[in-house]
């Protein structure tokens, strides 16, 4: 059985980048912002969360821009 989530991170205010990454398990996803906080990227924020919620916050942002 396959876990699916996704990561959204955004930037320090200055430079504002968000993106949505998916990953097949939570664990993939500790990792990985494991990884960028060790190599000092500054996370202003990271969400986790499913599917259905990832697609509402692309329909919202497609309506918004």
């Amino acid at each position: 059985m396959s876990t699916k989530v996704a990561l959204e991170l955004n930037g320090q205010p200055e430079a504002i980048s968000p993106a949505i990454c998916n990953f097949d398990t939570i664990a993939l996803v500790i990792n990985r912002v494991t990884s960028i906080i060790k190599i000092r990227i500054h996370i202003a924020r990271a969400k986790l969360i499913n599917t259905a919620n990832a697609l509402t916050v692309l329909l919202i942002q497609e309506r918004t821009s």
